[in-house]
């Protein structure tokens, strides 16, 4: 990948592609990042976007980078699995005084039509991570 904010890998014609998108990083590098991927028929972008895309993925807000990310998707005819198999469930909590924080900012996103898809998203790890 051209940047370091993406990692690739193909697995025959299956091209994964993992991202990293920092909460600081403006709207439009991210764009750049995001059009600088070379999408083939069966591409799979996944990782923390950390943009909020509201209604698409259930999420309860949308934010600039969301608004810029949803338009970027509909352009490319790329689809956010999370709003379609897993809508609502939560890839981010943390706590703020006791009182728990979610949203849905790690995403997984395609152009490919899969046979029988699923997406599981686990919400009770004890990893120490709060993604």
């Amino acid at each position: 990948m051209p940047n370091n904010y993406a990692l690739a890998v193909k697995i025959g014609t299956l091209q994964l592609i993992c991202l990293y998108l920092p909460p600081s990083m403006p709207t439009h590098e991210a764009l750049d990042i995001l059009s600088a991927i070379p999408l083939t028929d069966d591409t799979i972008i996944c990782g923390d976007f950390n943009a909020h895309l509201g209604s698409v993925t259930g999420d309860y807000a949308s934010n600039p980078c969301g608004v810029a990310l949803e338009q970027w998707l509909e352009e490319q005819s790329l689809t956010v699995l999370n709003g379609v198999f897993s809508p609502c469930t939560p890839t981010y909590i943390s706590f703020c005084n006791e009182v728990e924080i979610s949203s849905i900012i790690d995403l997984f996103i395609t152009n490919t039509n899969f046979a029988n898809p699923s997406l599981h998203i686990a919400t009770k790890l004890s990893l120490g991570s709060d993604h």
